[in-house]
């Protein structure tokens, strides 16, 4: 495949009980998983040159783009001001 590449994700295994994850944010001790998982290879493709194909309606998710004002991602602040609002005006305005 173009623009591919093989990577190992984690995937919960079919089970009879249904998954449950219990968040140390919520919790306050530590995570609790309460499923079996499992690492399958599976290939990556870079879509973006085909991002057209896809769609929120057949897919699923839809790749769009956006210029954003943020200059540092990893500025936690400068994401919840910027960033989040950005987003939700450019999502209404696509939705439209």
């Amino acid at each position: 495949m173009k623009n591919s590449v093989e990577a190992n994700l984690k995937f919960i295994v079919p089970q009879v009980d249904k998954p449950v994850f219990e968040s140390s944010e919520y919790t306050g001790t530590v995570p609790k998983i309460h499923f079996e998982t499992e690492y399958r290879s599976v290939p990556i493709q870079d879509i973006r040159e085909s991002s057209i194909l896809y769609t929120i309606e057949n897919n699923g998710f839809q790749l769009l783009k956006h210029k954003t004002e943020v200059r540092n991602f990893y500025d936690h602040e400068e994401v919840l001001k910027t960033y989040e609002k950005e987003l939700k005006d450019f999502l209404i305005e696509y939705m439209k």
